[in-house]
């Protein structure tokens, strides 16, 4: 990720990087004015779970907003 940050630096291309669930989640310089907030985040996600299992937390003491 981090080399695909500098090669696109490099070519002067603008963006986050990250993987663009708009095009096959292919891992790319996303363009700023697609990036945007108010988007749920999905504690259910795959990739989440596992990064609570692999720091020991249990997704069930997840906090609640009120």
């Amino acid at each position: 990720m981090t080399d695909l940050a500098v090669e696109c630096a490099l070519r002067g291309e603008p963006g986050l990087i990250g993987h663009d669930e708009e095009r096959g989640d292919k891992l790319r310089a996303i363009e700023f004015d697609r990036i945007r907030g108010g988007k749920p985040f999905d504690i259910d996600a795959p990739w989440f779970l596992a990064l609570l299992d692999g720091i020991g937390q249990p997704s069930t003491q997840l906090a609640t907003t009120h």
